[in-house]
């Protein structure tokens, strides 16, 4: 269990504060101290509620579909970094990361693929088309 290997070993950096399942009741525990805190419905929520900033997810244990909506979610959540200890790998390698805990695989997805140079470069090219643009139409309006 992904939980089991993270915990076993302080140098890890990670607070583990509980498991999301949706066959076990909430408040129940799997590990010593590591409660049931609900489901993945409740993610949003429970992020917000403990200053979650790391989200860790064994994909095997969840359906496709389920990994998709949870990628959706929170893949470029801008204060969350979304996991995976397997799974999805084939789709998403472009713009990913593996980050190891303690053994355990975790794919990291950039929030921008580009460089510092690349986003001024870009900021400039957008300011200076839409400048062109407004101008554009401004002398159409005009005449």
């Amino acid at each position: 269990m992904v939980a089991e290997q993270t915990r076993s070993s302080p140098i890890s950096g990670m607070i583990l504060l509980g498991i999301l399942d949706p066959h076990l009741p909430r408040g129940k525990e799997l590990l010593l101290g590591l409660p049931v805190l609900g489901t993945l419905t409740d993610l949003p929520r429970l992020t917000e509620q403990f200053g979650v900033r790391e989200v860790i997810v064994s994909a095997s244990a969840l359906l496709r579909e389920a990994l998709v909506e949870l990628f959706r979610a929170f893949a470029f959540h801008p204060q969350v970094n979304l996991r995976l200890s397997s799974g999805l790998y084939e789709l998403l390698a472009t713009g990913t990361e593996v980050w190891e805990v303690m053994g355990v695989p975790l794919f990291y997805w950039r929030r921008l693929r580009l460089s510092p140079m690349e986003q001024l470069l870009e900021a400039v090219m957008d300011y200076t088309l839409a400048a062109i643009a407004r101008s554009s139409f401004w002398s159409r309006t005009l005449s």
